[in-house]
């Protein structure tokens, strides 16, 4: 359902199962819904338009629960009829407009206004990281340098790749931040990547793979099904060879305008996690590597060597580093430099002043 395109969701419901089709937009619109703790049960049913039929699911709405029926029942207190187009159009397609504004409401009007509080306006993501409990905020302060990169790309329909899902050993534990990420791009694709298994967390647009972040292999095999990426973040194992291993698997598949984010960047200074406190632009750390790169940006500078650019150098345009986080902004690093007559030495002397008031 995740795509740029409205037109193509025509094509999409007609290759498609009815049924199947309902239930993802269905559970889609549940996950949106955030009932108050003091809201009243409320039963709402959606009878789609397929065009040659029709199909029925009703949503139960109680304090901070949403359970769907799929099937035609009765006992609604409101009914919402909207076409299939409309509502995937809705969703996915436009995910500013309240879901409770998408189709025509019947039934009781005093109910309305209920109705549509149990879809609040989008929260920003220090809210959504201390409503899951992820400690993007918190422990770190990471949120708002997400924010400011990621805000932009908040509407579109991203793909993105967390590595480290948390929880340990036990797969019903973790998936805060992808919970998160879930809700923060509502026309997101959102998957997981964990040494251990973390299925149970799968809903929606949330999907887990199990493997390790320095497998080539694995991360071929996961790539191949996830497609290019538009952002990926590294909250795995923080150790320095895991990122960079990672990091160089992965970035060939970010998409132009892409993000890279690597996260808990102090085990660089670490010994245990194969960093150093004292040899700071040691590459085979994660600031020192990261930190190589930043020279790159201006590689068309380059004169009186015979230098040959990396990929890095072609498809890096920006490096931002904050306290334990980087964002590497992937894209066309060839803007060319000044003409080949321009000197590369200054046209006039202009020396520095000696003396006078202080």
């Amino acid at each position: 359902m995740i795509t740029e395109h409205p037109a193509d969701f025509d094509q999409i419901i007609r290759a498609s199962d009815p049924d199947v089709i309902l239930e993802v937009l269905m559970a889609e619109l549940a996950s949106r819904c955030r009932p108050a703790n003091e809201a009243a049960s409320l039963s709402v049913q959606y009878r789609v338009d397929f065009g040659a039929f029709q199909r029925d699911c009703l949503l139960r709405i109680k304090s901070e629960t949403v359970d769907i029926t799929m099937c035609s029942i009765d006992e609604s207190s409101l009914t919402v009829l909207v076409s299939v187009q409309e509502l995937c159009a809705g969703l996915f397609a436009a995910p500013e407009r309240s879901p409770s504004m998408l189709g025509v409401l019947a039934g009781d009007a005093s109910l309305y206004e209920d109705f549509h509080a149990c879809f609040p306006e989008p929260r920003d993501l220090t809210e959504l990281a201390m409503f899951y409990g992820s400690d993007k905020w918190g422990m770190h302060r990471y949120t708002p340098h997400y924010e400011f990169h990621l805000g932009g790309h908040r509407d579109r329909a991203v793909r993105l790749l967390e590595i480290g899902v948390g929880g340990h050993r036990d797969p019903y534990s973790g998936g805060a931040s992808l919970r998160m990420w879930e809700e923060y791009f509502p026309r997101g694709l959102i998957y997981g990547v964990d040494i251990f298994d973390k299925r149970p967390l799968n809903r929606g647009r949330v999907r887990t793979f199990q493997g390790h972040q320095a497998d080539h292999g694995f991360l071929d095999t996961l790539l191949s099904e996830t497609g290019e990426l538009d952002i990926v973040i590294d909250d795995g194992s923080h150790i320095n060879s895991h990122v960079i291993a990672s990091f160089c698997s992965i970035f060939p598949h970010l998409r132009d305008g892409g993000l890279y984010v690597v996260e808990d960047v102090q085990t660089s200074y670490w010994p245990g996690y194969g960093g150093s406190s004292v040899e700071l632009n040691d590459p085979s750390a994660s600031m020192g590597f990261f930190k190589a790169m930043v020279d790159g940006l201006n590689y068309e500078e380059y004169i009186g060597i015979d230098y040959r650019p990396t990929y890095t150098d072609l498809k890096i345009v920006n490096i931002s580093f904050y306290h334990n986080l980087i964002f590497v902004r992937k894209g066309d690093n060839r803007e060319g430099t000044f003409p080949a007559n321009r000197p590369r030495i200054p046209t006039v002397d202009i020396p520095v002043p000696q003396g006078g008031n202080s």
